[in-house]
């Protein structure tokens, strides 16, 4: 059985891929920290729901059908270290988006406090 804390982000995965984002910032704490990983051109930190709700829609914007499906890693209770495969096609290009990517979720009182996002490379090993 899951933790709470995977639980949680079974529920974070159905909420982005049904694109109900009012309901996935619910599970986010209001100071939510969601880093970038600095293999990213536009690596930067995002504080608070507003900040992660803009960057979601960006990837939303630029994958049209942008779906994720977590895998998770290594559950010791808080973080909890995934791999999150991202599929779609490009709005526009058309072009295919197949990729894994390493995070590590912190919670706090059952609210997504902190993502870091670890990269591509980082989940290459895993």
């Amino acid at each position: 059985m899951d933790s709470a804390n995977v639980q949680v982000l079974r529920q974070l995965e159905e909420l982005f891929n049904t694109r109900n984002l009012d309901a996935y910032l619910e599970l986010l704490d209001p100071a939510v920290e969601w880093q970038v990983a600095a293999e990213d051109p536009d690596t930067t930190v995002h504080h608070g729901r507003e900040e992660v709700r803009a960057y979601l829609q960006g990837w939303i914007d630029a994958f049209a059908d942008l779906r994720i499906r977590t895998q998770v890693v290594s559950e010791t209770g808080d973080p909890v270290l995934t791999v999150i495969r991202f599929t779609g096609r490009g709005t526009g290009s058309e072009m295919p988006l197949d990729e894994g990517v390493s995070f590590l979720f912190s919670f706090r009182a059952g609210r997504l406090t902190k993502v870091e996002d670890l990269g591509r490379a980082q989940a290459s090993t895993k």
